[in-house]
């Protein structure tokens, strides 16, 4: 007589709880938050994100919760998913600090670990981080910073810090872009005329005019760290679109202009050249660092770029593919995707 069947046990796929600055309108940081959740997929876990803006489209498809305790209690593990957290710029008393302290301290009551990956900071060493910052370094198992001059800040706090690239030099191997048939050359200006800056503003009407003087080049101006379309030639949107509509987007451009960190650093992973200009600390420090120094301008050489676009020998020379393997840098940014895998294989032991 056969034995009945027992009836099979669910089983409990582990939880990475991903939170960072997250829907805060900052493209890089959300794109990260997805990105780790890819790689807690690949690693046989499921995502959770917090985030205090969980209608946004780039967290469409992912499990989100915004209440720190809430979010804590449904995660077997905690990664502080990357993002530039090391400066004095961060408030202790902004909502941010007061939800990262919130969920420090979640954690430590339900005896959840906490890891922090591929952060950095402002392009110098920061001798004094905030208080929740510095929390934040302490109380983590594992951190990994994506430049070595930050390991200099994380001196401070610890000695055991990892380097790895930036989690995002990884996006090629997650996301394909899809390449359109023949077109014309297409220049990205990540620039907006509503910036505080002048010299920004400026740059942004300069480029529009010499838009109507190059018919042969396609200029998408992009807005500030947004990345939706409006029309075939302009971008002017104030939200944050879709991963795949982004993605859709990045597929047409030939060259980025931008003072933007991760845009640029998106497209050279991608192989598409980046002129950086009137860029942070931060963007000189990555360019210093894949030995490309000369594509972050000066902010002089920034305002002409403009007006260089009208030589046709300046243009072809700046479309021309980039002079550096982005694998290289890919396969150091894939120390953040082996952590995770051990910390995964590590729940439940």
């Amino acid at each position: 007589m056969n034995d009945p069947q027992e009836p099979e046990r669910e089983v409990h796929r582990p939880v990475v709880g991903l939170f960072g600055y997250y829907s805060a309108g900052n493209w890089g940081d959300d794109l990260m938050a997805r990105v780790f959740a890819q790689l807690a997929g690949e690693s046989g876990a499921d995502a959770r994100v917090f985030t205090t803006n969980p209608d946004s489209a780039y967290f469409a498809g992912l499990t989100t919760l915004s209440d720190p305790a809430k979010f804590v209690e449904a995660s077997d593990v905690l990664i502080y998913g990357g993002g530039g957290i090391l400066s004095t710029a961060h408030d202790d008393e902004s909502p941010f600090a007061r939800a990262i302290d919130s969920i420090l301290s979640a954690a430590h009551h339900a005896g959840k670990d906490i890891h922090v990956l591929s952060i950095g900071g402002s392009g110098s060493t920061a001798t004094e981080l905030p208080r929740f910052v510095s929390r934040l370094i302490r109380t983590a198992g594992r951190v990994t910073v994506r430049n070595r001059r930050d390991l200099d800040t994380i001196q401070q706090h610890r000695d055991d810090a990892e380097c790895h690239e930036d989690v995002l030099w990884l996006l090629p191997r997650l996301q394909h872009l899809s390449v359109s048939g023949p077109r014309r050359p297409t220049v990205a200006i990540n620039l907006t005329p509503r910036g505080r800056r002048w010299f920004e503003r400026a740059g942004y009407w300069m480029f529009r005019v010499v838009r109507h003087l190059r018919p042969g080049l396609r200029f998408v101006f992009i807005e500030s760290q947004q990345l939706t379309r409006e029309a075939p030639d302009t971008a002017l949107h104030a939200g944050l679109s879709s991963p795949e509509a982004d993605a859709a987007l990045l597929a047409e451009i030939d060259l980025i202009v931008s003072g933007r960190l991760h845009l640029g650093l998106v497209c050279l992973a991608y192989g598409k050249p980046f002129l950086s200009v009137f860029g942070h600390p931060k963007t000189r420090l990555m360019f210093e660092n894949i030995g490309q120094p000369e594509f972050c301008l000066s902010p002089w050489s920034s305002m002409l770029l403009p007006l260089r676009f009208l030589s046709r020998r300046f243009t072809n020379r700046a479309l021309q593919p980039i002079r550096f393997a982005p694998s290289e840098f890919a396969e150091s940014a894939e120390g953040h995707a082996r952590i995770v895998r051990h910390l995964v294989a590590a729940i439940g032991r």
